[in-house]
């Protein structure tokens, strides 16, 4: 049931989404994973690990609109509903990923 609740929600968030926006947020499983092993199993993760995600993390942000770096990307301004709606798909499909 989850791997077909996961597969609809990434074809909803692919056909909702630019391809660009569609796959920084894709990465973000990565991020759900690491998130889901400390909550689940109180795996730590090393140092190095944590500065990954949080590059991760950041970069994620910066895809979907969050935060913005002014002057070194000029990224139009799209906050039509499709993409919305495609976002809210794909952070969902990621939340349910392995990883």
């Amino acid at each position: 049931l989850l791997y077909a609740t996961q597969g609809v929600l990434t074809y909803l968030g692919y056909q909702n989404t630019d391809s660009v926006t569609f796959n920084g947020l894709n990465q973000t499983k990565t991020l759900s994973a690491a998130l889901w092993c400390y909550l689940l199993m109180g795996k730590r993760q090393s140092v190095v690990q944590m500065v990954a995600l949080t590059i991760l993390l950041l970069s994620a942000m910066l895809f979907q609109g969050s935060i913005s770096l002014s002057g070194l990307f000029q990224k139009k301004a799209t906050t039509d509903e499709s993409n919305v709606n495609g976002v809210e798909k794909t952070r969902a499909h990621t939340s349910l990923s392995k990883g």
